[in-house]
C-alpha cells in the first residue's frame, strides 16, 4: 500500500498545500493543519531533530496566521495508525496535528 502522506509530500495529492520547504510541508485537513516531514519517517527515533523542531515551529505559525492564537491550539504528534480498521492504508509517517484548542 502506499502512504498517503508520501503521495502528498511528492505532489501526487490533490491537496491544499499552506506552506513547505524541501524537509517539510503542511497542508490543510478540515479545521485543522497537518505538518508532515517530505522523507518518510516512521518513529521519533529516526527524524533529525532540528527538522522536528521545524515542523513545529511552522506549526504554531500556520496557527496564529488562521486564528487560532487568541484561543489557543494544540499541537499533537502522531505515529503509526491510531485504527487500523478506519485506516487500512499505511499512515504510519510520523505528522504534526494542528488544531484550534479544546
Amino acid at each position: 500500500m502506499t502512504c498517503r502522506f508520501c503521495l502528498i509530500a511528492s505532489g501526487a495529492a490533490n491537496i491544499e498545500v499552506i506552506t513547505k520547504n524541501p524537509l517539510w510541508l503542511v497542508f490543510r485537513d478540515g479545521d485543522r493543519f497537518v505538518v508532515i516531514p517530505k522523507k518518510h519517517e516512521t518513529s521519533l527515533e529516526h527524524i533529525d531533530p532540528i527538522i522536528l523542531g521545524q515542523m513545529a515551529k511552522v506549526g504554531g505559525q500556520v496557527a496564529r496566521q488562521h486564528g487560532m492564537g487568541p484561543s489557543g491550539y494544540q499541537i499533537s504528534l502522531g505515529v503509526g495508525r491510531s485504527n487500523p480498521d478506519v485506516e487500512p492504508e499505511d499512515r504510519e509517517h510520523l505528522h504534526l496535528i494542528v488544531e484550534a484548542a479544546k
